[in-house]
């Protein structure tokens, strides 16, 4: 019997969402299934570079597509290809900042650089992405913006009624310290949607909200219209993963299951699958003493491994640290439990 092509949508959280779509790719090949994934990043980030970029050539941000593309890459030399992407250009694209600070200024990434350049020769932002994908030989994916709107922008209302300008702010809030946020929203508000992104969801076996920041990656994502709509009416399922930590003045205090709920209000639809990390209790004392210096802790278990009312909830140690001694999600603990998942799905 010939198997499909497993389809797979996945809503990307910044950093973390790459080991997320390498991990597909390698659950498919130990399952010798073909699969197509589709990676939705969010439109709004404004932090770094970015900002530079943003404001001076009015391009959408490039930094969480490339890395997801380079995800996807089939090139021989892809591992190459990111160490010189991230590093830094001997290029000043902006030269009048130095001129007017008086200070040397650092000069942008490579990627930067590329993508600046590439939007500019062809016109798009979008086809300047799917330029790259084809010289990273990226044959099982596409990834996209939520919208290709190039001046979208995402603002978060605190509890105490102040609002905070911007994805950086949000990320990295400077005022208003321990305040809760109450809800996120777009400017503009209503923003284009990408149409392949609407297809894709439609379409998909499988959607995923990976790990990542709620309010400042993965909820606006879900804020650009038309996307919960195509969720609702999508046949297949919802996998929602819980994130390792909490994060200062975003998570505090959030256990698993007010991180799924979160997730499912932003979705509009409840999750089929759930994942967590059940196993962060056995971390090294002095990795936890060091994020708890930054106000972080493990997301408390506070839901039932198996089923959860309607969920499928798989618990386990899905985390390592990686060299400069930061927890992240494991590429191929994550690898063994998508071929789980996705062997469900035949």
């Amino acid at each position: 019997m010939v198997q499909k092509t497993v389809k797979v949508a996945v809503s990307a959280g910044g950093s973390g969402a790459p080991i997320l779509v390498e991990a597909l790719l390698l659950a498919a090949d130990k399952l010798g299934i073909g699969i197509f994934v589709d990676v939705i990043c969010s439109p709004c980030d404004y932090g770094g570079g970015t900002k530079d970029i943003r404001r001076r050539f009015g391009i959408g941000p490039f930094a969480d597509p490339a890395k997801n593309a380079l995800a996807l890459s089939e090139h021989p030399d892809r591992d190459a290809i990111r160490r010189w992407l991230t590093s830094r250009a001997d290029l000043d694209i902006f030269p009048e900042q130095q001129r007017r600070s008086g200070e040397r200024h650092r000069g942008q990434s490579h990627l930067n650089v590329h993508f600046t350049g590439a939007t500019m020769m062809t016109g798009s932002h979008e086809a300047a992405l799917r330029e790259f994908e084809r010289q990273l030989r990226v044959r099982r994916g596409r990834v996209h913006l939520a919208s290709w709107d190039p001046d979208i922008h995402v603002d978060a209302l605190l509890k105490n009624g102040q609002l905070i300008w911007g994805e950086a702010a949000i990320d990295h809030r400077s005022s208003h310290r321990g305040v809760p946020i109450e809800k996120i929203q777009l400017r503009p508000e209503a923003p284009l949607p990408s149409p392949a992104v609407i297809e894709a969801i439609k379409d998909a076996d499988l959607v995923i909200w990976s790990f990542g920041d709620i309010w400042s990656s993965l909820g606006p994502i879900w804020l650009v219209p038309g996307l919960t709509r195509a969720a609702r009416v999508n046949c297949g399922q919802l996998l929602v993963f819980a994130n390792l930590m909490t994060k200062t003045d975003e998570t505090d205090g959030w256990g698993a299951a007010q991180l799924v709920t979160m997730a499912e209000q932003f979705v509009d639809r409840k999750a089929d699958i759930v994942v967590m990390d059940t196993k962060l209790g056995d971390l090294d004392p002095q990795v936890l003493s060091r994020y708890a210096a930054e106000g972080a802790a493990p997301v408390a278990v506070d839901i039932p491994v198996g089923q959860w009312e309607d969920r499928t909830v798989f618990g386990g140690d899905w985390h390592n640290l990686d060299e400069a001694g930061a927890l992240r999600h494991d590429l191929h603990k994550i690898a063994g439990l998508l071929q789980t998942i996705l062997g469900n799905l035949q």
